[in-house]
Parts: structure tokens; C-alpha cells; sequence
């Protein structure tokens, strides 16, 4: 009996008790009934407001969401935006890097040609190196055969003069030798006239016969000695004409030795020249060679400097993406925060409607 008459008292004072409403010192029926009716209008009132409320907050949330819904769809075109410049820039490194990948191919092919020629230059100037060492020792042998045969000709120039100083003896002594012969020649005439002219007194000169035979002896003997004499001086004369022939041939020779020594020396000497013409050659093509190296270590360090920007720009265009993308996130778990609380709120305010609605039910009950 007593907690039905507190569930009446609850029941009655649910309008005026909850929002503070005193009681008069006189309780009749119809205060009774005019508190229900202005607690009942407030409550509607209430109801209504707070209807409204959730109106406005749902229209919030569902603009909110909306909001929410295209910043997603503008932060999924900048995704993919993101993700097109992404595929740009690996595109652009990839032909970047097999552009770089090339050229230190061709660069490491153009090396190996330039190590191969450098090596074919060694090799040249190793062989030059040879020949030239082996032109200087022909060379000096030359100087030697040339100082040899020069000491040669001086030696067959002082036998030739010697020679011609013999033959110039000998032409004054086959000179002599014939004077004394025409002289011989012209007494043995005159020997003769007079034998003839003494025929007739030749029993007067029996005496002196004996001593004509001997002088004519005497004079035949002289004659054969002179003559013994120019065949031996003849004899000497053609073995120094033999002798000056051989000297001449052996000077001709000796001659023509000298002047293919001396070509061979002038050979030798263009060959030298056209060497150091070569190695001058091989000292430009080294420098060329030394200003082309460089010129591509320049270009590789250009490649890898571009290779490095490159990288360090994706580099930062992955952080700033990464950032962009935590960004993003915090606002969506900000917003899903946001939702959660909205829908928190709208719930508290269904279960707040649903007492108000079940207290409005029960004082209908009631009236």
C-alpha cells in the first residue's frame, strides 16, 4: 500500500518535481491536473525542441558527412593525381636511369676501345722504341764503317799517289830508256856507214874486227838489257795500271757504299722524324684521349648529380606525400571522432525521446 501510494506521488509530481516546481501548501485536484497539463505542454515543447535539435544536428552531421565525403573524393583525385606524377617520376627515372645505364655502357665500351688503343699505341712505341734503338746502333756501326772506310780511302788515296809518283819515275826512266835506244839506234847506224864505208879497208882493219865484234856484242847485250828493261818496266807499267783499275773500282765501290750509307742515313733520319712525327701524333691523340676522359667523368658526374636530384625529389615527394597521407588520416579519424560523437549524441537523444515518450505514455495512463 505504501509503494503504491510513492508510485502515485512519483507519478504525480513527475511534471513539477523534475523541473522544480514546488508544491502549495493546498494540493487540490485541478492544480493537479493544470501542473499536468503545463508539464505535458512543456514536455511537448521540449520534445519538439529537442526534435529540432536532432534535426539540425543530423542535417550537420549529414553536411559534415558530405564534406567529409568530397574532401575524401578531392583527397582520392589527389591520390591518384599523386599516384600519376608517382608513375611519372618512376617513368622519367626509368628512362633516366637506363639513358645513364647506356651511356656508362658506351662510356665502358668507349674505355675498352681507348685501353685497347692505348695499349696498340704502347705496343707501336715499344716496337718504335725497338727500332729506333736498333737505328742507333746501325747507325753508330755506319759511323764506324764510315770512319773505317773514310781511314780506307785515305790510305788507297796516299797507294794511289804513291802509285802515280811511281808511274811518273818510271815514264822518266821509259823516257830515258828510249833516248838511250834512238841514241844506240843512231850509233849502230853510224856504226853501220862506217862498216859499210870500211869494207873496202877491211884487210887493213883485221886488227881492229875483233874488237868491233866485241863492242857490237857489247852493244847487243846493252840492247837486249834495254829491251829486258822496257819489257819489265812494260810489265810493272801494266800491273800498276791493274793495280790503279782495282783501286779505282774499290774507290768506285767504296763510293757507292758511302752514298747508300749515307741514303740509308737519310733514311734513317726520315724514319726518325716520321717517329717523332708519330709520337707527337701519340702525345695529341694521348691528350684527346686525357680531354675525352674527362669530359665524360665530367658528363657521369653530371648524370649522377641529375641522378641524385632526381632521387632526392622523389625522395621528398614521398614524404610530403606520406605527410599529406597523415594528414588526411587524422582528419578522417578527426571526422570518424566527429561521427562517433554525433551518433553518441544521437543516441543519448533516442533514449532520452524514448523515457520522455515512455513518461508521456505513462501519464496518459495516468489521466
Amino acid at each position: 500500500m505504501k509503494d503504491d501510494f510513492a508510485d502515485e506521488e512519483e507519478v504525480q509530481s513527475f511534471g513539477y518535481k523534475r523541473f522544480g516546481i514546488q508544491e502549495g501548501t493546498e494540493c487540490t485536484k485541478c492544480k493537479n491536473d493544470w501542473a499536468l497539463r503545463a508539464a505535458i505542454a512543456l514536455l511537448y515543447v521540449l520534445c519538439a525542441l529537442l526534435t529540432i535539435a536532432v534535426a539540425v544536428l543530423g542535417y550537420k552531421v549529414v553536411q559534415r558527412m558530405d564534406n567529409v565525403t568530397e574532401g575524401m573524393q578531392n583527397y582520392g583525385g589527389k591520390i591518384n593525381a599523386v599516384e600519376t606524377d608517382l608513375k611519372k617520376l618512376d617513368d622519367q627515372a626509368g628512362v633516366k636511369s637506363v639513358n645513364a645505364t647506356s651511356e656508362i655502357k658506351t662510356f665502358k665500351s668507349d674505355l675498352e676501345a681507348l685501353q685497347n688503343q692505348l695499349n696498340d699505341i704502347a705496343l707501336r712505341a715499344t716496337r718504335n722504341r725497338d727500332m729506333l734503338d736498333d737505328l742507333h746502333i746501325t747507325g753508330d756501326d755506319m759511323q764506324n764503317g764510315h770512319v773505317s772506310l773514310q781511314s780506307f780511302l785515305e790510305s788507297n788515296t796516299a797507294a794511289l799517289r804513291g802509285v802515280n809518283q811511281t808511274l811518273a819515275a818510271y815514264s822518266g826512266m821509259i823516257d830515258d830508256l828510249q833516248t838511250d835506244t834512238a841514241r844506240l839506234q843512231s850509233e849502230i847506224q853510224g856504226q853501220v856507214k862506217e862498216q859499210s864505208q870500211t869494207q873496202v879497208t877491211v884487210s887493213a882493219l883485221n886488227i881492229t874486227q875483233s874488237q868491233q865484234r866485241n863492242l857490237l856484242s857489247t852493244l847487243q847485250k846493252t840492247v837486249e838489257d834495254a829491251g829486258q828493261a822496257v819489257q819489265k818496266l812494260k810489265n810493272d807499267y801494266q800491273g800498276l795500271q791493274q793495280i790503279s783499275r782495282q783501286t779505282w773500282a774499290d774507290t768506285e765501290w767504296l763510293k757507292e757504299k758511302v752514298q747508300n750509307l749515307q741514303v740509308l742515313a737519310a733514311n734513317n733520319s726520315a724514319l726518325a722524324r716520321s717517329n717523332g712525327e708519330a709520337l707527337d701524333d701519340l702525345g695529341t691523340q694521348l691528350s684527346t684521349l686525357a680531354s675525352q676522359i674527362q669530359n665524360t667523368s665530367a658528363l657521369t658526374e653530371g648524370h649522377d648529380q641529375s641522378l641524385r636530384e632526381l632521387m632526392d625529389h622523389q625522395r621528398d615527394h614521398d614524404n610530403t606525400t606520406s605527410s599529406k597521407f597523415d594528414e588526411m588520416e587524422a582528419r578522417l579519424d578527426k571526422h570518424e571522432n566527429d561521427m562517433d560523437r554525433v551518433a553518441g549524441n544521437v543516441s543519448f537523444a533516442s533514449q532520452l525521446l524514448g523515457a520522455i515518450s515512455s513518461d508521456l505514455n505513462g501519464l496518459r495512463s495516468c489521466c
